[in-house]
């Protein structure tokens, strides 16, 4: 995924079922409102992380989270939406 940046240590957070990443170049919010019209929902924002955020000079970042009512099809629904997200904004 050239054009996704995972913040954090990815291994460490797929335990968790949470992910921040960041569409390089694209303003975070705008990623979750492209996401949404496939209703698919993730959240956007500072996280209560702005300090954090500040100092790795992000504007923001993009949070998905998966938990135990979540299935296969959440997943894949999720990826179809980014991926369309990513042809549209590139």
């Amino acid at each position: 995924l050239g054009f996704v940046t995972i913040i954090g240590h990815p291994d460490a957070d797929m335990h968790h079922g949470v992910v921040s990443f960041n569409v390089n170049g694209i303003h975070p919010h705008d990623v979750a409102s492209i996401l949404d019209m496939d209703q698919v929902a993730i959240r956007a924002g500072h996280h209560c992380a702005m300090p954090l955020l500040k100092g790795m000079g992000l504007a923001g970042a993009n949070r998905v989270s998966l938990a135990l009512y979540n299935d296969s099809e959440d997943l894949e629904r999720f990826f179809v939406a980014l991926d369309q997200a990513l042809e549209l904004l590139r």
